[in-house]
């Protein structure tokens, strides 16, 4: 079972955190981050389809901010009403934010403009943001790992 810390606030679960494994833990970070993605390469491709804030630098630094924040929110606020898990907002902007600049700008300012493009740049931010959520999911385990072994080594020093 995996013991968490308050002090870790990246990603923290709903529910009693010694009943959750980390194989739970690390879905739901890999779930909702790959959903943010998502939300933000298709929000993003249609607002630019539908619209072109990008033609005013004040309004393309308004859609780049809002369309992360917006996805980051949403994400959190269905899983916790889902029950599903709280993931930090801190995590949730960190993996929107990354996924706007990697995968999903540039197709957004290169693309043909093609209404087609719309379901290819919403995978490219899911996977964007599988990609952005594995080293909270490395942090995680090595957290884990070095956590079981200092309890391995009180046990062992303990005389019986």
């Amino acid at each position: 079972m995996l013991q968490m810390d308050m002090e870790w606030q990246w990603f923290s679960p709903v529910c009693d955190c010694s009943d959750i494994s980390a194989n739970m833990l690390r879905r739901h970070i890999l779930l909702t981050a790959a959903v943010t993605g998502l939300l933000v390469g298709l929000i993003l491709s249609l607002i630019t389809r539908v619209i072109n804030p990008m033609y005013f630098l004040w309004s393309t630094i308004m859609t780049l901010v809002l369309v992360p924040v917006v996805s980051a929110v949403v994400v959190r606020k269905f899983s916790m009403q889902s029950g599903c898990c709280e993931p930090s907002l801190r995590f949730l902007l960190t993996v929107a934010f990354l996924t706007v600049i990697i995968p999903v700008l540039g197709p957004i300012f290169g693309g043909t403009g093609a209404w087609s493009e719309i379901p290819i740049i919403a995978m490219m931010g899911a996977a964007g943001g599988l990609v952005w959520s594995l080293p909270t999911i490395l942090w995680n385990q090595i957290r884990s790992t070095a956590r079981d072994l200092e309890s391995d080594v009180e046990h062992a020093e303990q005389p019986d």
